[in-house]
C-alpha cells in the first residue's frame, strides 16, 4: 500500500514521513513511518499493508 496523504489516525494532512531506526521499532531493519502533528501518531508502513 502506498503512503497515504493524510493521517491513518485522524484523518488530518499535517504529517511526515520518517525513517525510523531498529532501535525504535519491533520490525526489521530501518521502517518508514508517518508521523502525524496534530494527534502524536506514528503510522508504520508495515502497518497499512
Amino acid at each position: 500500500m502506498p503512503i497515504p496523504a493524510t493521517c491513518p489516525e485522524c484523518g488530518d494532512a499535517d504529517i511526515s514521513v520518517v525513517t525510523v531506526p531498529p532501535s525504535e521499532h519491533a520490525y526489521d531493519g530501518w521502517q518508514t513511518a508517518i508521523e502525524c502533528d496534530t494527534c502524536d501518531e506514528r503510522v508504520f508502513a508495515a502497518e497499512l499493508e
